[in-house]
């Protein structure tokens, strides 16, 4: 008889990094955000009629990628709370992303050392983002209630609208994966197949 190991959530406030094949990197934080913080200015909200109502796997979600394309890298970094409604017939979520939100140097991206990477939020990024939760509320579901976007980093030659779009669909996949599956191994075979197109 084989005996299988039962994977457990990871425990409190983590950070898991992973190496990931063609060069890529990821890194997640579960419970809690990275620093520094950015300053924002607005915020954007926008209603969003998931697909179906689907329970909430983690509250405090992060992450940030490098991807390789070619002679270029792809960074980014984005991280949020979801604060689920208790009423059990509310349908909707509320995405309130950051808009035009300014920061400082983010000294520990996993970006080029070449590039100029800050926290914060420009425009054309978060309207990107914005568009990704809603995509991937709309197509796997998401709690009902509201998803805050707190925190960003973008390089100045390396981050771009698509990959916002991938990672506002992220944190949404992110949040509603069983709890369990956010260890190293469910991460690596959820990232292993992220490409920014």
């Amino acid at each position: 008889m084989v005996s299988l190991a039962r994977r457990t959530a990871p425990e409190g406030d983590v950070s898991i990094s992973l190496t990931l094949s063609r060069h890529r990197k990821a890194k997640v934080w579960i419970g809690h955000l990275p620093g520094p913080p950015m300053d924002v200015h607005g915020l954007a909200e926008r209603w969003v009629m998931p697909g179906r109502r689907h329970a909430l796997g983690t509250s405090v979600v992060a992450v940030e990628l490098a991807i390789p394309n070619g002679g270029k890298t792809s960074f980014g970094a984005v991280g949020g709370q979801l604060v689920e409604d208790e009423d059990e017939s509310a349908r909707e979520l509320i995405v309130a992303v950051p808009v035009d939100a300014a920061g400082c140097l983010y000294r520990d991206s996993m970006a080029s050392s070449s590039d100029h990477v800050r926290t914060g939020l420009p425009q054309p990024y978060s309207d990107a983002l914005s568009e990704g939760i809603a995509a991937m509320a709309k197509m796997e579901g998401a709690p009902a209630g509201k998803l805050s976007v707190t925190w960003a980093a973008h390089g100045r030659t390396s981050s771009s609208p698509a990959m916002f779009r991938l990672l506002g669909g992220l944190l949404v996949e992110l949040m509603i994966a069983p709890a369990w599956s956010l260890d190293e191994e469910g991460l690596m075979q959820r990232f292993e197949t992220l490409d920014v197109r």
